[in-house]
């Protein structure tokens, strides 16, 4: 009998930063620290116009190319290693901006033409001079063209092409790939299809030439590097006969025998992390922010996270939904938490009298205060997550389930009638795509797991008996089910069917359908189409399973119709309709 393996924690590497300033390090010496970091840019930048001058062979072999880093050896301040590893970090930032252009890239065959035509007449108010005996002149006629459209498709052609657009087509050959079905694919389409694969290698070859074409140099404004204690001789240390500062920060200036080195206090929040629980022995960066500040970015192995003991209880888990009209977050226990309307209000009046001439012309001044603006509603923002969750630690709640909401591409033209701001702006005013980020990070140090769920049809699905429509939300603040009549407020009835998927898969351990879950036992959703995920909710989620199958919190002879644990309070404050 094989012995059973032990379920390990990953360990976890987190970033935190030391500092030190003008006001507390010796004036000369810090001086030169910072003309340090000016040669340093400038390195940065004559590194990146070297790669631009030669992006072709950057991007057909960007390993090999990495080896031209002995060009800049002679510089006076960097020894080898740490131009090495300046000159990767610039190339990998060309091929990241390529990659980023090529994934954007849409590549389609061209069909027909679709013509769009008026479906009625169209008229206009008589200018002056002009006389019409009803008032209005005609425009356009019905059967008019109002507009033509481009069909386009996606044949298999085109995603061999849109294949061979990341391969280096001078060496690339597909008998030595390891993808052994994308090999399979062009194989067959090389042998029994030449000419189309001679054709797909040039278009390939002409968007590698366009995307190339189309880049432009980077400009670095920071000295940002790497340093190495052993490699770099720089390093934090420790010195106890210091009564004021005990950690600082040696500097090597200069490399060989000429090297210099100085010795910089650092400023250490015991807060956030001691310095004896740095990993100092480990690679670290080296910056300046502002000019007038100096930056040690170190890291440390996070400890393990400890959550409850028990399972995800039933009476111990509560669902999030996240929205923006009636207030921030409304919870499955029927609790809301909003934000403070009026000084959103005032954020938006300040924003916009910031903004007026666009962001990217925006003065240093006006930038600072942009920022500044966005810090202070982010900080009010996670205090109403830190209140909320401080009520519901003491209310004995050790899971929360929320929906993973990604908002960054929305657009819409609708309008928040209060704050008369459209819905898009507010959403990223709020930052909502980062709530869930904000919950998570502030559940984990209460020892709360937050579950992650996907958010398609959490607010049109019935928690009674499942039936998912759109006319089920008869406005937006009442839901109401065509198929059991259940009604109540919509905003508590997505908390808790966001709260239902999580519980509904526990049972299920290994074989969820909607999500998984990871060493800690938090659910993380899986990815599925919008009709799949439909067929699921209302068809297999929620049937019932035999008791044997049922591990806690659930416990032997229940039923897995979580649906039937809605909430009374829910039911309590549905409106009556009349029929």
């Amino acid at each position: 009998m094989s012995k059973r393996k032990k379920t390990r924690c990953p360990v976890e590497v987190q970033a935190t930063r030391l500092t030190s300033n003008k006001r507390i390090a010796n004036t000369e010496k810090f001086d030169k620290a910072m003309r340090l970091f000016d040669r340093v840019t400038a390195l940065k930048n004559r590194m990146s116009a070297y790669c631009f001058a030669r992006l072709r062979d950057l991007i057909t072999d960007p390993y090999a190319f990495k080896a031209q880093y002995k060009a800049f050896n002679n510089n006076a301040d960097l020894n080898a290693w740490e131009t090495q590893s300046l000159f990767h970090e610039v190339v990998d930032f060309y091929v990241n901006s390529y990659h980023q252009r090529m994934e954007r890239k849409q590549i389609f065959v061209q069909g027909s033409w679709k013509k769009t035509r008026y479906q009625k007449n169209m008229y206009r108010k008589p200018k002056a001079g002009e006389y019409s005996e009803d008032g209005r002149i005609l425009v356009h006629a019905k059967g008019d063209i109002k507009s033509f459209e481009l069909i386009r498709r996606k044949t298999h052609m085109t995603g061999i092409v849109k294949y061979l657009c990341y391969m280096n087509l001078d060496t690339f050959d597909p008998e030595h790939m390891t993808n052994t079905t994308m090999q399979a694919v062009l194989l067959f389409c090389r042998h029994y299809h030449p000419q189309r694969w001679q054709r797909a290698c040039r278009v390939a070859r002409a968007i590698q030439d366009r995307m190339i074409g189309s880049m432009k140099p980077i400009h670095f404004s920071s000295g940002a590097h790497r340093r190495h204690p052993v490699e770099s001789k720089s390093l934090v240390v420790e010195d106890q006969s210091n009564g004021q500062y005990r950690w600082w920060y040696q500097l090597r200036l200069g490399k060989g025998k000429e090297a210099e080195f100085i010795r910089l206090p650092l400023l250490v929040k015991v807060q956030r992390k001691r310095p004896e629980d740095l990993r100092l022995d480990a690679v670290h960066v080296c910056y300046v922010r502002n000019g007038s500040q100096f930056m040690v970015g170190a890291t440390y192995e996070a400890p393990p996270l400890e959550f409850s003991p028990t399972g995800i209880g039933i009476d111990t888990s509560v669902g999030i939904d996240v929205n923006t009209k009636n207030n921030l977050m409304a919870l499955s226990n029927g609790q809301t938490y909003d934000y403070d309307r009026s000084a959103i209000s005032a954020l938006i009046l300040l924003v916009d009298k910031i903004t007026r001439n666009g962001t990217p012309n925006l003065t240093f001044r006006e930038r600072a205060r942009w920022e500044k603006l966005c810090r202070v509603n982010e900080w009010r923002i996670k205090r109403i997550i830190h209140d909320m969750l401080d009520a519901l630690q003491t209310a004995g709640v050790t899971d929360l389930m929320v929906e993973d909401l990604d908002m960054r591409g929305d657009a819409t033209f609708l309008e928040h009638h209060a704050l008369k701001i459209k819905y898009s702006r507010l959403l990223r005013l709020l930052r909502l795509s980062h709530l869930k980020d904000w919950i998570g990070s502030q559940a984990e140090k209460r020892g709360m797991r937050m579950h992650r769920t996907n958010p398609a049809y959490t607010s049109q699905e019935c928690p009674e008996c499942h039936f998912v429509d759109r006319g089920n939300r008869t406005t937006q603040e009442v839901f109401a089910c065509m198929a059991c009549g259940f009604s109540g407020p919509a905003d508590t009835v997505a908390a808790c069917n966001t709260r239902f998927r999580v519980l509904a898969d526990v049972p299920r351990g290994p074989s969820a359908l909607l999500h998984t879950f990871d060493v800690y036992g938090r659910a993380v959703l899986k990815p599925i189409a919008r009709s799949r995920l439909k067929e699921i909710v209302e068809k297999k989620l929620h049937q019932s399973v035999s008791p044997g199958h049922f591990t806690e919190p659930l416990g032997p002879g229940s039923t897995n119709k979580v649906g039937t644990n809605t909430p009374a309070l829910v039911k309590a404050k549905a409106p009556c309709h009349s029929s």
